[in-house]
């Protein structure tokens, strides 16, 4: 399998007086690293894993390039956020097949004993789309495009820090600007959580999940350097509420996929009564659920900003709009 989860492995802890840059640089290193563990996994589908922590290294990659733009060189800040959501978007319908393919279980589970070989087909239709996923993916691998993004990916983080800059905060402490990336992306997170309510369109849970999963990556990235608060708390509280975003996300998908298979397979065979009634009966089920995953959701984006306003955040915009810049120069 895969790495459990791409987190940045650090030998030593960053310290606030380091130059921007040289963290920046040191962070894409890493993740690099963690994405190339993944890339054969991916290629010989090995572990469905693979993909998943593949994907996560890239979001990981564009959070911090989102922040780049007065560290990093802009030229290549550019190209990288463009590339990187590329990738991102090509490796996204074989992740959404692994899910369905990885709850199918829970699924069968829903219906009677009786209609569970009903299914049969639509598993041999997953399965076949995986297969077909991953062809695209081995193909997308080895393309041109690929494969000079991870070589220009390698020599960017690898490069040695300039002796002098123009991007305003490269030779800046990171100690001094990492609590203004984590303050922005909360102030998002809340307008955002403020939206949720039962009635709410699906894009609102989906939205605060991509920000919220943004602000888990800033705190885990610059945890040394930020302000003496409880990261452990809020940390913890941030995986739940994304963790029941992800349960809404993952029904909102599957909804649709069943709707979708429903009309592919029913098109393309002439026996399907059995499936066809097991699908339908599935999908008008599933109405009940979006209620209770939405009340959960609700309950969790609470229980998260209370603490993370009183406790948190408050301190972080207090500390991010104080800080005096300052810059340092490269030791020799």
């Amino acid at each position: 399998m895969g790495t459990v989860s791409p987190v940045i492995a650090r030998s030593t802890r960053i310290k606030k007086s380091k130059r921007a840059d040289a963290v920046f640089l040191g962070l894409l290193r890493q993740l690099l690293d963690t994405f190339e563990d993944q890339e054969e996994g991916v290629r010989k589908s090995l572990d469905s894993e693979y993909l998943h922590d593949l994907r996560i290294a890239v979001r990981r990659t564009r959070t911090l390039l989102a922040h780049a733009n007065k560290t990093l060189p802009a030229h290549e800040v550019k190209y990288f956020a463009k590339e990187f959501r590329w990738l991102s978007d090509v490796t996204g319908s074989a992740r959404d097949i692994d899910v369905q393919l990885l709850h199918f279980d829970e699924l069968v589970q829903r219906l009677p004993k009786t209609q569970h070989d009903d299914l049969v087909p639509l598993h041999n239709y997953i399965c076949e789309r995986q297969r077909a996923e991953y062809r695209t993916l081995n193909e997308i691998m080895n393309s041109i495009r690929y494969r000079q993004l991870i070589c220009k990916w390698r020599a960017f983080s690898t490069m040695t820090p300039r002796t002098s800059h123009k991007r305003s905060n490269a030779m800046r402490a990171i100690g001094d600007i990492a609590p203004t990336y984590v303050a922005e992306v909360w102030g998002k997170t809340e307008k955002q959580g403020r939206k949720l309510k039962p009635y709410a369109a699906d894009n609102a849970f989906h939205d605060l999940r991509k920000t919220g999963k943004k602000l888990r990556y800033l705190l885990e990235f610059f945890k040394d350097v930020i302000p003496k608060i409880s990261v452990k708390k809020i940390m913890r509280d941030l995986k739940h509420l994304l963790e029941r975003l992800g349960s809404y996300q993952d029904y909102v998908v599957q909804k649709d996929f069943l709707v979708r298979c429903r009309a592919d397979i029913v098109a393309s065979q002439t026996d399907t009564t059995p499936l066809d009634r097991a699908l339908k009966q599935l999908i008008a089920e599933s109405v009940g659920d979006e209620v209770r995953l939405k009340r959960d959701c609700i309950i969790a984006w609470q229980q998260f900003s209370a603490y993370a306003e009183r406790k948190c955040i408050k301190k972080l915009l207090r500390t991010s709009q104080h800080h005096r810049p300052k810059k340092i120069r490269l030791q020799k």
